[in-house]
């Protein structure tokens, strides 16, 4: 019987110990969860603030450092647009370079395509010989005794300026 009564005593010890903990744990959360209620409201009305709202209760020296805050925001704003445009400024300039050096490439494959193609004789593609080609396609030039040899070459050439200048 002792026994019994003495294992009852520490069983009922050992629960009261845990609601006593149980009820610490509560006491601890419910605090925590007040704080951050606190601060979520604090941190809404500062946002309101900053949005220009609910200054009614401000003197003039909140309202200035509000202002202050504000300028300081607006300054660090622009330095990271700032950055950011930059950075597009610097990516734009090499993929212009690659674009450059892509259309020598091409420019080189397309002499080597129409030596090739017009035997012994060289020609090197210039502006004028671009006009030249837009306006045999289109017809409104003078028109050249079209052989088989001179289509091949504008249509690569064609297709070189459509690899080397895309539509954006």
């Amino acid at each position: 019987m002792r026994r019994v009564l003495e294992r009852h005593q520490r069983c009922s010890t050992s629960q009261q110990q845990t609601n006593a903990n149980v009820t610490r744990d509560l006491e601890y959360w419910r605090h925590e969860a007040m704080q951050c209620k606190e601060t979520l409201a604090y941190m809404e009305e500062r946002h309101r603030n900053l949005n220009g709202e609910n200054l009614a209760g401000f003197e003039v020296k909140d309202l200035q450092n509000l202002e202050n805050q504000l300028q300081a925001g607006v300054t660090r704003v622009r330095a990271r647009k700032m950055q950011l445009l930059m950075e597009q400024i610097q990516d734009f300039r090499k993929r212009e370079l690659l674009l450059l050096q892509e259309n020598d490439l091409l420019k080189s494959k397309l002499l080597e395509a129409s030596s090739m193609q017009a035997g012994s004789v060289t020609t090197e593609t210039t502006s004028q010989d671009i006009q030249d080609i837009s306006s045999i396609k289109t017809g409104t030039g003078n028109p050249r005794a079209f052989t088989q040899e001179n289509e091949s070459i504008i249509t690569v050439a064609e297709t070189t300026l459509q690899l080397a200048c895309p539509r954006m």
